[in-house]
């Protein structure tokens, strides 16, 4: 992180201080990082909002999805965020089971993955013929955009570690999460999906990548750093949690078409938040019953 000399871990709690936290109180916000010693940057779970990140094995992807998992359950309630969690990989999403968000158990096979990303296709089908109904009745404005959020309760759907899932049949993933990611989350159903794996373009083509308005390069080859954010400075980030984060185009329309262009001049250089796995599972026991 450019201003963290001593790069120690940033604890997630830091955000909590922040002047202006009180701003997003009951918001669906995933935190990003720390950009200096004061200023943090988030995302809010909004209208077109989707994030990918990769980076090596270690880089800090999966405490990146704790971090965002903590904060959510945190600052929403159960019935207005629900959420799929899907990890073939290293299974470190199990200790969730039992969460009142979960819609299913914890997927930890492609067998059950399946069913659920099909459920997550046909949700996005089922919620775009409400809209398109509702759009053809009355006028998009900033009150009927809040209807839809009492009318199509938030879906987060994570996946730790796509390349793993997809292995075999990607295919079969890849025509799903087009439309998932690409039309999903203008209905509330949105995507956080990690890479530990290089972005090959058979499972990682350029129209599926473009999907994703949020991206996040840790510690990577300069491809896939320049693949993901138009910057190949992956390679230069050497601290677990560090990233470079870029903003692209966000669709406006339900054609789901972006233009992949970036909103910034450059990606931004944060270092990730940091929460123990004693912490997690000590902040657990105030929401698994």
């Amino acid at each position: 992180m450019a201003n963290n000399k001593n790069h120690l871990p940033i604890k997630l709690d830091r955000i909590y201080k922040d002047k202006d936290w009180k701003l997003f109180k009951n918001t669906p916000v995933i935190p990003l990082g720390a950009e200096t010693d004061t200023h943090n940057l988030i995302a809010t779970l909004k209208m077109g909002i989707s994030i990918i990140t990769a980076g090596k094995p270690g880089s800090g992807q999966t405490t990146f999805i704790h971090s965002a998992i903590i904060n959510l359950l945190r600052n929403t309630k159960p019935e207005d965020l629900k959420m799929i969690l899907i990890d073939v990989k290293n299974k470190d999403l199990q200790v969730y089971n039992g969460l009142p968000n979960l819609i299913f158990p914890v997927a930890n096979t492609q067998e059950d993955s399946k069913k659920i990303v099909d459920w997550c296709s046909d949700k996005v089908d089922q919620r775009l013929g409400i809209l398109i109904g509702l759009i053809q009745e009355i006028e998009v404005t900033s009150y009927s955009l809040k209807m839809l959020d009492k009318l199509f309760p938030r879906i987060l759907v994570v996946i730790d570690g796509y390349h793993d899932l997809v292995k075999g049949d990607s295919e079969y993933f890849l025509q799903r999460f087009w439309k998932i990611v690409g039309l999903g989350s203008m209905v509330n159903v949105h995507v956080l999906m990690t890479n530990s794996k290089p972005l090959y373009k058979r499972i990682y083509p350029k129209s599926l990548i473009d999907t994703f308005p949020l991206r996040i390069a840790f510690s990577s080859s300069a491809d896939v750093s320049k693949a993901l954010v138009k910057s190949s400075g992956g390679n230069k980030l050497k601290q677990v949690g560090e990233m470079l984060f870029r903003e692209f185009e966000v669709p406006t329309s339900l054609n789901g078409k972006r233009t992949g262009m970036p909103v910034s001049t450059k990606p931004n250089h944060l270092q990730g938040f940091y929460i123990s796995e004693k912490e997690i599972k000590k902040e657990l026991k105030s929401f698994i019953k």
